[in-house]
């Protein structure tokens, strides 16, 4: 599979970015020790920043030598007790019910079909505290190009790359219908 191939061989250069600053108008929201759990965690850098900030973090991801590679990383930095990864997916998550004070999602949503959309919507929120919040950061389609692409043309937002990966550039009201009990707080694009 394309991701985790990325992942192992390190071809994945989004991944090596922490976007913790980004991740600001989440973490001002947040109590100290809040507990995150991380969506497509890949190689871990959002949540390994997150834990060094203070909070609780458990990284998703389904690719089981992530995984294991991430948790002896979690040792080597120090982060045991803070940080820790879980094998699943975002479409079944193995974790119980209302257990997180904040989701958060950098660019995983934006693989999945149309068609996985409300399962996705409903795992979130199914492990979410009834006051907990989610952070999204997906394409969006505003966006004028990406590669030789258009998305502020295309009418349905998907894109194929190299045939293999899919891609949904999102509209506002896209999340928005897709969260329709959640509140914006801020969005850009």
């Amino acid at each position: 599979h394309y991701f985790e191939t990325t992942s192992r061989t390190g071809a994945d250069t989004w991944s090596g970015h922490s976007h913790i600053s980004r991740l600001r108008p989440l973490t001002d929201q947040l109590a100290p020790n809040a507990f995150i759990l991380d969506v497509g965690a890949g190689r871990g850098h959002i949540a390994y920043n997150l834990g060094k900030i203070g909070f609780k973090v458990i990284g998703l991801e389904y690719v089981p030598d992530i995984v294991k590679k991430n948790n002896l990383e979690v040792k080597d930095r120090k982060l045991d007790g803070k940080v820790g990864f879980v094998e699943g997916s975002v479409l079944d998550i193995p974790l119980a019910d209302s257990s997180f004070d904040a989701v958060t999602d950098i660019a995983t949503l934006q693989h999945f079909r149309q068609s996985d959309w409300e399962t996705y919507a409903s795992e979130v929120s199914r492990v979410l505290k009834q006051d907990g919040h989610l952070f999204l950061m997906e394409l969006s389609r505003d966006n004028v190009t990406y590669k030789s692409w258009q998305p502020k043309e295309s009418s349905t937002g998907d894109f194929l790359f190299e045939t293999i990966v899919p891609y949904h550039f999102f509209t506002l009201d896209e999340i928005k219908n897709l969260f329709p009990n959640f509140t914006v707080l801020s969005s850009h694009t």
